[in-house]
């Protein structure tokens, strides 16, 4: 009798704000609808849903009985474009990601070499864990980077958006050779 009750209806879902999604593209990859039973959503599988797209870091589903869910989800926030295969986005933690087809694409700086590699081998690994500490120090120039290549042979050369300077770092991302340079 409970599960059909209309007293058990969702009629509101809370989404976080800082999610970056409209409620109604949260709504469309949960698969929650309003109208529907309280007892009908099951809150982990609708955090899978959440999760299985790629650029959704964390997701929680809380049922505040009797007719209202509260959806908290974090989102990937890409630091660097990653030519591969396509347009990959790399975040803050490492992590290679895809963003939906229907949003910006944002100004970020590129990141090319690893066309034919698997994002998951450990030399690859190792390269993006570079990548991000290149990133974290660039601000020490003050100017813009416009693109990180990485080569398995001969280390990362870097590319700067206001000035048509190639910069070979080689194997070295200590903040001292930035410094220097």
């Amino acid at each position: 009798y409970a599960e059909v009750h209309p007293y058990f209806t969702v009629q509101e879902i809370a989404v976080d704000e800082n999610s970056g999604f409209s409620q109604a593209d949260l709504l469309e990859w949960s698969g929650v609808k309003v109208g529907m039973s309280m007892w009908a959503v099951d809150p982990e599988q609708v955090e899978q849903r959440l999760l299985s797209h790629s650029w959704v870091q964390s997701a929680q589903v809380h049922r505040d009985f009797p007719q209202r869910l509260r959806f908290a989800v974090s989102v990937r926030r890409p630091v660097a474009i990653v030519l591969h295969n396509g347009l990959r986005y790399l975040d803050e933690s490492g992590t290679c990601f895809t963003l939906p087809e229907r949003g910006p694409v944002p100004d970020l700086p590129y990141v090319s070499g690893f066309a034919g590699l698997s994002l998951d081998a450990p030399n690859v690994r190792a390269a993006l864990d570079g990548v991000l500490r290149l990133l974290s120090l660039a601000h020490i120039w003050r100017e813009p980077l416009s693109e990180i290549f990485w080569d398995a042979r001969q280390g990362y050369s870097l590319f700067l958006q206001d000035r048509q300077v190639t910069i070979r770092l080689g194997w070295e991302t200590a903040p001292e050779k930035f410094t220097q340079i």
